[in-house]
């Protein structure tokens, strides 16, 4: 303790001596501004990097493994569909339309495939290619099952038993790929919240040693000023009341601007890109169960299997505690017209999760519309499971007019499509805002005020020292 005291009487001036305490003082400020400095601009250089990395890496990796499973459901979809309408020229324009549908969902999925390889690290790009592999061969089974049942010609929703057989193959195959797929989105989504825990620490240690370098030297201009005042008599100091107006603006300009990252970010990571991932979900479970409709009609002596598949996923979506299929359409009618009457969410499940944590405008509202046309999806399902003669299922499941399973289907998708793109946008401008609120304080604004600073200082304190030569 004495030693300690002793070494801080050697750097500490005399009482006496006021010049050494000026320049002691000056130093002071000028240093704790300089540590200000290279830490905000190294924090914040941080938070810009990682709201960035964010925004246009892995973010859009991770939503594009989860765009790729609902991509990949809505293939299979369609080769059931294919194979439903058979040979009957009535149904040559749904086969058609099936037909194109799934080039076009097959090069979804291949782009999916590339966006997320683009950016992802070694172990995922393993994962990935091993994807890759199964997709093209499940496209290559697909595309001989939906030839094979041309050349056969067969009659809608008649498949003979070798495409059928190697349909189902198909299928069960495309089952694992999906979920090995939505893993891969799991294991992503842990980088993101990993990467979201770095930035907003990043961000919060900027605000604190901008408080305590800046307030260290705030304090010391203070004390200098006040010096000067008792000592000399002079009541301002022009140059270091400048001074220390200007540290007072920046410490708090910055202190503002990584408060305002840091909230961009939270929109962005635990708002937004949350709300897209669970409504990417959404529509893969639900093109999954479109498919399971179709399979069930592809399979009609042996459809249990495909039923309750269909009835799982739809409580995976609107969970109203039914415990058959014919009960649930019911029992959702029940559960939607109590929301809409007290505005209690009085279910659960994917779309409920998504309804209850709305936070932009007309997201509820948007929600709420795609909740209606699911009920109308339900209630077509019904219709078409009751309908005795196959040709006739087949014909009203596959048209695309509303009051079909098909046509409801696709307005209920384009409702959810909504919502993902409004939440995609907001995902970007939180991002864009986050880094914008960052702009100049990676150099030019914590390194300027600290140059600015110390020729204040040297302005202030110069004449004032001269005066004891």
């Amino acid at each position: 303790m004495s030693r300690g005291r002793g070494v801080l009487r050697r750097v500490m001036p005399d009482r006496d001596d006021l010049p050494a305490w000026i320049r002691l003082l000056a130093l002071v400020a000028v240093l704790a501004a300089l540590a200000a400095a290279v830490t905000g601009a190294t924090r914040a250089s941080t938070v810009r990097a990682g709201i960035e990395q964010l925004g246009h890496h892995t973010a859009p990796q991770t939503a594009a493994t989860e765009d790729l499973s609902f991509a990949l459901a809505d293939m299979d979809a369609r080769v059931a569909d294919t194979l439903l309408a058979g040979s009957d020229p009535e149904l040559a324009q749904a086969k058609t339309d099936a037909q194109k549908m799934y080039g076009w969902r097959r090069n979804q999925a291949d782009s999916d495939l590339l966006q997320a390889m683009s950016v992802a690290t070694d172990d995922e790009q393993y994962a990935i290619r091993d994807l890759l592999d199964r997709i093209t061969k499940y496209e290559a089974l697909a595309s001989n099952v939906m030839q094979l049942n041309d050349i056969e010609h067969n009659p809608a929703g008649r498949p003979s038993g070798a495409v059928l057989d190697r349909y189902n193959q198909a299928s069960g195959m495309l089952t694992g790929i999906l979920t090995d797929a939505h893993g891969l989105t799991t294991a992503n989504v842990g980088v993101v919240d990993r990467a979201y825990d770095r930035t907003e620490s990043a961000a919060t240690w900027m605000r604190v040693w901008l408080i305590v370098f800046g307030g260290l030297a705030l304090a010391a201009l203070i004390a200098l000023q006040i010096l000067l005042v008792v000592r000399t008599r002079r009541l301002v100091n022009p140059a270091l009341v400048v001074a220390t107006l200007l540290l007072v603006a920046v410490t708090g300009t910055g202190f503002a601007a990584a408060t305002s990252a840091a909230h961009q970010l939270t929109l962005a990571q635990r708002q937004a890109f949350t709300s897209m991932l669970d409504v990417q979900r959404a529509r893969a479970v639900g093109y999954d169960a479109n498919a399971d409709e179709s399979r069930y009609l592809l399979n009609l002596d042996r459809g249990g299997p495909y039923e309750q598949a269909f009835l799982t996923k739809s409580q995976q979506l609107a969970d109203v505690g039914a415990r058959s299929g014919p009960a649930y359409s019911p029992a959702l009618n029940t559960a939607l017209d109590a929301h809409r009457r007290t505005g209690a969410i009085g279910f659960t499940g994917l779309l409920a999760d998504r309804l209850r944590g709305a936070a932009f405008p007309d997201e509820a509202f948007t929600l709420n519309l795609a909740l209606n046309t699911f009920r109308s999806y339900q209630r077509d399902d019904q219709v078409l499971r009751h309908t005795t003669d196959l040709r006739d299922a087949v014909a009203f499941k596959t048209d695309t007019d509303s009051l079909h399973p098909d046509g409801d289907f696709q307005d209920f998708d384009s409702k959810l499509s909504l919502v993902l793109l409004n939440e995609r946008l907001h995902f970007e401008r939180a991002t864009a805002a986050g880094a914008d609120a960052l702009a100049g304080w990676t150099f030019a604004l914590p390194y300027g005020a600290l140059a600015a600073v110390a020729v204040l200082v040297l302005l202030g304190i110069r004449p004032r020292l001269a005066e004891f030569r």
